[in-house]
């Protein structure tokens, strides 16, 4: 079941980046290590702007949406 869920976020209508990303999660072991990723993966470090760091964080929040809403 696990393999199936990492690998739909590739596959067919429901492939996304930001699913891809949320899944990843599961596979990276320990707390302060998954904190890390999402950190990295929600807020990268560069000069972007404010609006592009919301419009990241809504993508974030549908990707957990369609990830886990399922």
């Amino acid at each position: 079941r696990r393999d199936a869920r990492w690998l739909a976020g590739y596959v067919g209508a429901g492939r996304a980046y930001g699913s891809q990303a949320i899944t990843a999660v599961e596979a990276i072991p320990g707390v302060r290590a998954r904190g890390a990723y999402l950190y990295a993966v929600l807020l990268p470090t560069s000069d972007r702007s404010g609006d592009d760091r919301r419009a990241r964080w809504k993508r974030g929040a549908r990707a957990l949406r369609t990830t886990f809403g399922r």
